[in-house]
């Protein structure tokens, strides 16, 4: 925080050792150049055609996870219930 004469603003500084020319920014100035990097970050057109397929995909992998545990489980079960019959 760097001190006016009536109030405190909010700023970086960059506090490297050898800096020849120390750099010191807004908070406000920081964050609008951050959301503007951001903004260059978005999906291609292409990513998003692909979406549906990668979404598929994911899910039918899911779905067979789920029933790989669930026999795993279902044998787990039996095992038990054997054992406590004996």
């Amino acid at each position: 925080m760097a001190k006016g004469r009536t109030e405190r603003y909010a700023r970086y500084w960059c506090w490297q050792k050898g800096c020849a020319h120390p750099i010191g920014i807004s908070r406000d100035e920081l964050e609008a150049q951050f959301k503007g990097l951001l903004s260059l970050m978005g999906p291609t057109a292409e990513f998003l055609a692909q979406m549906p397929l990668i979404a598929a995909r994911e899910w039918e992998g899911r779905k067979g996870r789920i029933a790989k545990e669930s026999e795993v489980l279902s044998r787990h079960e039996f095992s038990m219930h054997s054992a406590a019959a004996r």
